[in-house]
């Protein structure tokens, strides 16, 4: 099923890398961990239809063949909850590896790729791609562990918490951008 917020992002112009694309944030580093819920999970055809200046180029120029991109293979997760223009201009986008089922709903763990900068761009580098490492709660079969916090339907500007985020090095940002993320690590 293809939600029309989704599609309607996924269809225009994509970029190879967008971590937490908040104007006021700052940049995390590359590789660092944050949490999504998928709203998205794009179709074979409308990634093709990217073309070669858009995510389709971006994956292939990470070495993604063209056979291995299928329905699925890019998502778009939801950082902020859940209403406001702020939880559509931070939508995250990510390459789905084959090996890792994912739907709607789920809460998944992305690794940040790497945007370009402007000079970068120009040489042709497209940066590196997020990718998601794994769900951390089924949409189908929820364990209760990762939730909007706070938890208040009422408000907007949420951010997924989960129980075990502090035991495993999880951080949490402050200010305007708040939101956890765990650093990258060498293991």
């Amino acid at each position: 099923m293809t939600s029309k917020i989704g599609a309607s992002v996924l269809s225009g112009l994509l970029l190879a890398a967008l971590p937490l694309a908040s104007p006021v944030a700052k940049p995390l580093p590359e590789r660092s961990l944050v949490m999504g819920m998928v709203i998205h999970l794009g179709e074979r055809e409308e990634i093709v239809a990217t073309g070669e200046a858009g995510l389709f180029g971006s994956l292939r120029a990470s070495g993604i063949s063209e056979e291995e991109i299928t329905d699925g293979s890019v998502a778009v997760a939801m950082i902020y909850c859940c209403s406001g223009k702020f939880s559509r201009t931070t939508m995250l986008y990510f390459y789905v590896p084959a090996e890792l089922a994912l739907a709607e709903g789920d809460v998944v763990e992305i690794e940040l790729g790497r945007g370009p900068t402007r000079k970068q761009r120009k040489q042709g580098d497209r940066g590196t791609l997020n990718r998601a490492s794994r769900v951390r709660d089924s949409f189908e079969q929820p364990t209760g562990a990762c939730r909007w916090d706070p938890e208040n339907d009422a408000l907007w500007m949420r951010v997924i918490y989960c129980d075990w985020m502090l035991g495993e090095g999880w951080l949490q940002r402050g200010g305007l951008d708040k939101h956890w993320y765990r650093p990258p690590r060498d293991d």
